[in-house]
């Protein structure tokens, strides 16, 4: 398996964050601003010509934010794939994805690929697979990182994969197990009758980290985040930390204390 690195990014400024009456708004797409952070990450991301592969939720501001974020990218022909397992948390109408037939019509096939994105992947209805329970989240997380790892695993050719991911705020910590500078006061709440997760909070909007996969598929793997400041040694510290899910993903979690852009 070739040296995998994963580019979490939380997707820029959505309509749905500009206040808690937004977040009645399905689907909500990026505000202005929200352009304007694309912009920003575009201009400041350190690895644009080592991506090989472009991920996304398929929300309508998380695949925004990966056209306009990592546009030479597409430009030069890499597609985004929408990621199902990678969406937000909450059953909120604002983290309710939209149908795959209406994102098909809105988003250009030939720059996203929605092949993932399946009838019901947007029905968080108590009993449905998406259903944000505590459990369910830890599976669709763990899901997901299986799914990366087995990306990379196919470019058997490649010495390095960058992979970017561009996910929401609540998820990457479920994502990570990192929950280092989680702000409940930002939404994030459990239902103790329920076992729900509603509202996330955590991750500023725009915010990108990288994180590198260490070892070989099939085995115990460390999950590091790097030092963005030192892109040409791609420098991985890692830090005593919780191991992974059980479940064998092959991700163990340790990391750098959490390294945050400042959100305007």
């Amino acid at each position: 398996m070739p040296k995998t690195y994963i580019h979490l990014v939380r997707h820029a400024q959505g309509f749905h964050n500009i206040s808690k009456e937004n977040e009645t708004i399905h689907d909500p797409d990026l505000t202005p601003f929200g352009e304007e952070q694309c912009a920003a990450l575009r201009k400041n991301f350190p690895y644009h010509d080592k991506v090989t592969h472009l991920v996304a939720s398929p929300m309508r501001r998380t695949l925004r934010t990966c056209l306009l974020g990592f546009a030479p990218e597409v430009e030069a022909g890499k597609k985004v794939v929408a990621l199902p397992e990678v969406q937000e948390l909450s059953p909120l109408p604002c983290d309710i994805g939209s149908d795959p037939s209406v994102l098909a019509r809105d988003f250009d096939a030939s720059k996203v690929d929605l092949s993932l994105v399946k009838e019901g992947w947007n029905d968080k209805s108590a009993g449905s697979p998406w259903e944000p329970t505590i459990k369910g989240l830890e599976n669709r997380a763990r899901k997901a990182r299986v799914w990366l790892r087995d990306l990379a695993a196919q470019s058997k050719d490649a010495d390095e994969v960058h992979i970017v991911v561009v996910s929401h705020g609540g998820f990457i910590h479920f994502f990570t197990e990192d929950w280092d500078g989680m702000n409940p006061s930002k939404g994030m709440c459990m239902s103790p009758s329920a076992g729900q997760i509603h509202p996330p909070g955590g991750w500023t909007c725009s915010t990108n980290v990288s994180f590198a996969i260490k070892g070989l598929a099939g085995r115990t793997q460390s999950f590091g985040r790097m030092s963005s400041s030192i892109p040409a040694e791609m420098t991985r510290t890692p830090v005593s930390g919780r191991r992974g899910p059980a479940g064998g993903d092959g991700v163990a979690a340790r990391y750098h204390s959490r390294r945050r852009s400042r959100e305007s």
